[in-house]
């Protein structure tokens, strides 16, 4: 796996929890590095920092768009609202953990990058995602559309004349009907949902 920072001190600590985990990391202190480097033509995985100078972690997820054995992309951010969380998983990434993160946090998504991937078609993908949005209540289901189509939870409370404090609520209950611990995943069956049809 490799990961990808311009700050060296994250580098090293992140590289030592993988590394005790057992995984095999390369470390790039940029996205021209990494690039440039002959790593991403293999699959794996890619902790990715957002915030970089020269080139964002946004356009190196652009660059890898268009190769056939890119690698599964974590997103690692300070700070990722839900516009900026949807752009990045139609952009491909598969999960985004923010820092400063939990080890447990990163090494669930580390790990979940290299289960196989689901070889369902697109449409079996679809009726399975649409039967779990059916356990959620009509509000809830509003909130996964709004989510979905990149609304904070400020302007969804907004839009559902409610405080942002019950829209945290429902979003929690939500993920929790999903069986989902992460926005990243609950975002993920509202797009496979939209394949529907």
């Amino acid at each position: 796996m490799h990961i990808v920072d311009d700050d060296p001190h994250f580098c090293e600590a992140s590289r030592l929890i993988l590394v005790a985990a057992g995984f095999s990391v390369n470390v790039s202190a940029s996205g021209s590095d990494y690039l440039a480097d002959s790593a991403p033509s293999k699959p794996g995985c890619l902790l990715l920092d957002l915030h970089m100078p020269n080139l964002s972690g946004v356009e190196v997820l652009k660059a890898l768009a268009g190769r056939r054995d890119k690698p599964q992309v974590i997103i690692v951010t300070g700070h990722a609202d839900v516009p900026l969380a949807v752009q990045l998983m139609q952009l491909g990434a598969r999960d985004i953990v923010q820092k400063p993160f939990v080890r447990q946090r990163l090494l669930d998504a580390v790990e979940a990058s290299f289960r196989p991937p689901v070889t369902a078609s697109a449409n079996d993908r679809a009726v399975a995602a649409e039967t779990r949005i059916a356990r959620l209540s009509a509000r809830e289901r509003e909130l996964l559309r709004s989510l979905a189509a990149g609304l904070s939870n400020k302007v969804i409370a907004h839009q559902m004349n409610r405080s942002v404090r019950t829209i945290e609520m429902h979003r929690a209950r939500m993920m929790d009907r999903l069986g989902v611990r992460t926005l990243a995943e609950a975002l993920q069956i509202a797009f496979e949902a939209q394949h529907q049809g």
